[in-house]
């Protein structure tokens, strides 16, 4: 096989995003899924307006929202 598909690309990309959690790697994997700014636009379900944020601020969020989980389990689906 010779290199990967952008679906190959795009499964991994969510694999290492589930896994963030589970792996409570909060410092190097969050740097493999995310960019230096995150962008979140969730207008097209009514979820607000679009918003930016750091990815360091964001990660201490995530951080914080699982600090009180003793385990988590990542589903994503199609």
């Amino acid at each position: 096989m010779a290199g990967t598909s952008d679906r190959e690309e795009l499964v991994e990309l969510l694999a290492r995003y589930a896994s963030i959690p589970d792996a409570r790697d909060w410092e190097e994997l969050p740097r493999t899924v995310f960019t230096d700014r995150v962008e979140f636009d969730f207008e097209s379900v009514g979820a607000g307006p679009a918003f930016e944020i750091d990815r360091d601020a964001y990660i201490a969020q995530f951080r914080t929202f699982f600090a009180g989980w003793q385990a988590t389990h990542p589903e994503i689906t199609h």
